[in-house]
């Protein structure tokens, strides 16, 4: 079971919860097609990459904010600081995602409920 499973758990019998399971299973179908392409093309984001965060705010709907704050809330044992970083981040002029992380793997403190622009990234970047 992976984490955003736990979300869709732990808010399972709330209204979120049925938005936020058609949107994972959304989430899914659309993962499974890029899947397909990207084998068919060979195309992935660079290793370590991480361009895209360090120059982009994405806009995302207000279903993904709500899973995305479930997630930090449900999943996440230093929500807190998040939260705290956030706030901060509110507060001054940023040009980077606020929830970008230089020293993990996919560069995403929210990588499993990062939302649909973040996932359509990785198929405009590098070719092999």
């Amino acid at each position: 079971m992976n984490e955003f499973t736990t979300v869709l758990e732990t808010l399972a019998s709330t209204s979120l919860g049925q938005e936020l399971k058609q949107l994972y299973n959304f989430f899914e179908d659309t993962k499974n097609s890029f899947t397909f392409f990207q084998e068919k093309y060979n195309i992935h984001c660079p290793s370590g990459c991480g361009e895209c965060c360090r120059h982009f705010v994405p806009d995302i709907t207000m279903l993904e904010a709500l899973l995305v704050a479930s997630y930090i809330r449900f999943c996440m044992p230093d929500w807190e600081a998040i939260k705290q970083k956030l706030e901060f981040f509110k507060t001054n002029n940023f040009e980077f995602c606020p929830l970008f992380r230089e020293n993990t793997p996919y560069h995403c403190s929210v990588y499993e409920a990062r939302p649909l622009i973040c996932r359509l990234f990785g198929n405009s970047c590098n070719q092999d």
